[in-house]
Order: C-alpha cells, then sequence, then structure tokens
C-alpha cells in the first residue's frame, strides 16, 4: 500500500466510521488512530462487518496477506516522520 493510499484510507475510515471532520482528521495523533484501529479489531464498524458477510474485498488489499495496511514498521516510521500528527 502506498503512503497515498493508506493517508485516503485512513482518512475515509474516519469520516465514515467516525463521522469526523477534516479539521478533526487533521488534529488526530497517531497512536489515537492506533488505538481506534485496535478498538475496531475487536468491534468493527457495521460496513467492514457486512462486506465481510457478502465476500467485499477492499480494492488494494494484499492477496498474499489480506492486508490493506502498513506493516508494523511501516507504521512506527510514518510516526516518527510525521511528528505523531495524522497528516502526510
Amino acid at each position: 500500500m502506498s503512503w497515498e493510499a493508506f493517508w485516503i484510507d485512513t482518512e475515509g475510515r474516519l469520516a465514515t466510521d467516525c463521522g469526523y471532520g477534516p479539521e478533526e482528521i487533521a488534529a488526530m495523533t497517531l497512536p489515537a488512530y492506533g488505538r481506534l484501529c485496535r478498538f475496531w479489531r475487536d468491534n468493527p464498524p457495521t460496513r467492514l462487518l457486512l462486506a465481510a458477510v457478502i465476500g467485499v474485498r477492499p480494492a488494494g488489499t494484499d492477496t498474499a496477506t489480506g492486508r490493506n495496511a502498513p506493516s508494523p514498521a511501516e507504521f512506527a516510521a510514518m510516526l516518527r516522520a510525521n511528528g505523531g500528527r495524522l497528516r502526510s
């Protein structure tokens, strides 16, 4: 997944699943986003549950790993590079 694709996915999730606006998204830190992602792992948003039930996979999902997100090392590098802010 490219950085651009990551940011589009991240901003889309926050807007769609949380109802956050651009200012709230821009102010959010990567650690705060990480906490939301950990919560969603056990309590997925309805749109993701429905997609799983009907067999829809997000575009860009790696067929070998099933991942549609950066690795932990990539995420850590992104955190360092962006000073902890959820901005590309």
